[in-house]
């Protein structure tokens, strides 16, 4: 959906303790690079 452009935004939620491994993945597997937002 992100390739059509039918999609501006993911929101993806997980456990504070694989965060980083999401994020990191996110990046290895699909190119994408996302922001962490917490309540810091």
């Amino acid at each position: 959906m992100l390739l059509r452009q039918r999609i501006k935004r993911v929101v993806i939620s997980c456990p504070p303790s694989v965060l980083r491994q999401w994020q990191e993945e996110m990046v290895s597997r699909f190119g994408l690079a996302f922001t962490v937002m917490d309540r810091a």
